[in-house]
């Protein structure tokens, strides 16, 4: 199963395109970085890079095999916010909201003003809501047409985040590192239209 789930991965233009830059991020950051996509209604780690300061290894690694409910972190929250607002009802209905500490959100009408939010401002927040002391900054990726095709986050302590100006500096390099993944599948995907209509 692990083999066939290795060939996906690797088959996956947004792994193969968005690698070097969460490799990329995770260097910048010292922390976590994370790429994230929706199966079945549950967060599914693409792919995840360490960086230098990074805690909390054994998690991770747990983490990675597994599909997270996706209102509990960064990069789930930046999916569900791009999803039709009745798909993301039909994963709440299937899955609930779970807590995980107290400050993860369980009301429904609360995660759809959240999810607002994040649509205006760009980028999502998981402020303790998976593990207390932690917190993570999320964006979306989105494909030409709107549709989301995944996420990418930042994780680590709450001291990380604690200045605005340090929590400013993660919220940019994380929305800039989807942007050019987004800009990137979206140029290959425009170029193999024009060499396919050239045949």
């Amino acid at each position: 199963m692990l083999i066939f789930g290795e060939y996906v991965r690797n088959q996956s233009l947004l792994y193969t395109i968005g690698k070097s830059e969460v490799d990329n991020l995770a260097a910048e950051t010292g922390q976590y970085a994370h790429l994230v996509v929706e199966e079945n209604g549950r967060g599914h780690n693409l792919y995840k890079s360490k960086g230098e300061q990074a805690v909390g290894d054994g998690y991770q690694m747990a983490k990675f095999q597994q599909r997270d409910y996706l209102h509990i972190t960064a990069s789930g929250k930046a999916i569900l916010a791009y999803l039709p607002r009745e798909r993301v009802e039909k994963i709440v209905d299937r899955y609930g909201l779970p807590a995980r500490t107290e400050q993860t959100i369980t009301c429904e009408d609360r995660l759809f003003e959240e999810l607002a939010d994040i649509r205006e401002q760009g980028f999502s927040h998981n402020n303790e809501e998976e593990i207390e002391g932690f917190q993570a900054i999320g964006a979306p990726i989105r494909s030409r047409d709107g549709t989301v095709l995944g996420s990418l986050s930042v994780s680590g302590p709450k001291s990380m985040f604690g200045e605005d100006s340090e929590c400013q500096k993660i919220i940019d390099l994380v929305t800039k590192a989807a942007n050019v993944i987004e800009v990137n599948v979206n140029m290959h995907r425009r170029s193999s239209e024009i060499v396919k209509n050239e045949s």
